[in-house]
């Protein structure tokens, strides 16, 4: 498990490797991030405004059960919303919800047949974990999942030199330079899109070739069709992940981003198109909690919302207040009582009772010398004092925030308490694409020539790369 860090800045800091053994509960995963973070003096009670990780059920449990926000990667969102539409179940049972959808595996083996000498280059294949597509036998569905299999067929022909030469020249002939076909592997989705891309590209290429070497595999007119609208469907979403996983964005951009896809798939035109957008819409609606909302409500975004989808809602303002007050209490645990909206009526019940002794007690204070009576009786007068002033400035917290709100709807200032909000909120990340950096550039760390480290070096190692990247310019 890996743990990174995001500042307000959207500075990342990796901070190494979790080693999980055995059988991981939620509650284990948590205490092992809990304990991570105390090596660096942090603690996720005050110092974590929020926890980002991918959809399994172990790690959202974690999320669920930790004292901080829980954000689910929108990048795996897409990738789910894909398998909905292009890899649907076939089951009998109709209109059945299954909990916890994002928990299981995703991926199934390929069931195209792999030459000899490519044993690296099956076709992808993935299976839904979720009920909520149709369940309903659609033509459609069916169609596209048949070219989806069939596409890989036909491009391993081509892999062979001999007819892979025969493609070559038609391609040459068309388009002046050779154009290599591309397969899509198992553990990136959006290499799909790269393989029907460059497929519908040298459509006609591919078509005379094959009636050249004389295949039993050929495309028919309406699968060329199809794939067309499959590529034209897939490119926003490719162009919607690619931005997702960039270091500098935050939940506003995520919102944009996953706005553009839904207009662009909207705009298709095509039933491909609006069964994918229907399938955004159910995953975005899953993973979109309530501080993208208070986040465009605290840019001012709101002033824009005819030009967001439906689903982009910010919460009431009273949810919004509440949320804020909660949140800024919790990540300043040394914040003064009074900012922090203690009632004066508690603090005095607070004095009474201290005043409360016993009787043998209020005897010897009587006995006491007349110097420390006299200062008993000034010390209660502060009290007092203090207490009046209590009174008279006794704004709680979430009564200055709902100021501020009033303020910022009136002139879109914002205040002391939305200001620092707003930069808690800003600082948490829309995917978990950054951990599986980590993971990727630990596999060079530890590959087959190096495969004896211990946990503890290959932590330290993504530890100081990561360290010696951001202090590099130094």
């Amino acid at each position: 498990m890996n743990l990174t860090l995001q500042s307000d800045d959207l500075e990342q800091y990796n901070l190494g490797l979790v080693a999980l053994k055995g059988s991981m509960t939620s509650r284990r995963i948590l205490d092992a991030v809990e304990e991570k973070l105390s090596q660096f003096c942090l603690s996720i009670e005050s110092d974590i405004i929020s926890i980002i990780t991918d959809g399994t059920s172990v790690m959202t449990c974690a999320g669920k059960m930790s004292p901080t926000h829980q954000q689910l990667c929108f990048a795996h969102a897409i990738q789910l919303a894909v398998i909905d539409v292009l890899y649907p179940k076939n089951k009998k049972t109709v209109g059945i919800e299954v909990e916890n959808m994002e928990g299981e595996e995703e991926q199934h083996a390929s069931d195209s047949e792999s030459d000899d000498d490519e044993d690296d280059a099956e076709n992808a294949q993935f299976q839904i974990d979720d009920s909520a597509a149709s369940n309903d036998e659609d033509i459609s569905h069916e169609h596209y999942a048949e070219l989806i299999s069939k596409a890989p067929k036909i491009i391993k022909i081509f892999r062979k030199p001999l007819k892979n030469e025969i493609l070559q020249k038609h391609v040459v002939s068309d388009f002046g330079k050779p154009l290599e076909l591309k397969l899509d592997t198992k553990t990136r989705w959006n290499s799909l899109y790269f393989m029907l891309e460059r497929l519908n590209k040298l459509r006609n290429c591919v078509k005379k070739a094959l009636i050249d070497i004389k295949s039993d595999l050929q495309f028919e007119e309406w699968e060329l069709d199809r794939l067309d609208d499959l590529v034209t469907a897939l490119e926003p979403l490719k162009v919607t992940v690619e931005a997702l996983c960039r270091r500098d964005f935050d939940l506003l951009q995520a919102d944009e981003s996953l706005n553009f896809a839904l207009n662009k798939l909207d705009s298709t035109g095509s039933a491909i198109g609006d069964e994918l957008a229907q399938a955004m819409r159910h995953r975005i609606t899953q993973r979109r909690t309530e501080a993208s909302g208070i986040l465009q409500y605290l840019h001012g975004a709101i002033a824009n919302e005819d030009k967001l989808d439906p689903l982009f809602t910010t919460p009431p303002k009273a949810k919004i207040a509440e949320t804020l007050k909660i949140l800024i209490l919790r990540l300043n645990p040394s914040l003064d009582p009074q900012e922090a909206g203690t009632d004066p009526a508690e603090e005095t019940e607070v004095v009474v009772l201290d005043e409360v002794e016993p009787t043998t007690s209020r005897k010897r204070k009587r006995q006491n010398a007349p110097e420390d009576e006299l200062e008993l009786a000034l010390k209660k007068v502060k009290e007092r004092d203090s207490l009046g002033k209590a009174t008279i400035q006794s704004k709680t917290l979430l009564t200055t925030i709902k100021q501020e709100m009033k303020l910022f709807d009136a002139n879109g200032s914002r205040g002391h308490h939305l200001n620092i909000s707003y930069k808690y909120l800003k600082a948490i990340a829309p995917t978990s694409v950054e951990s599986e950096r980590v993971f990727s550039s630990s596999g060079y760390l530890c590959n087959k020539v190096r495969s004896s480290l211990s946990d503890k070096v290959l932590d330290t190692l993504c530890f100081l790369r990561s360290y010696f990247q951001i202090n590099d310019s130094e």
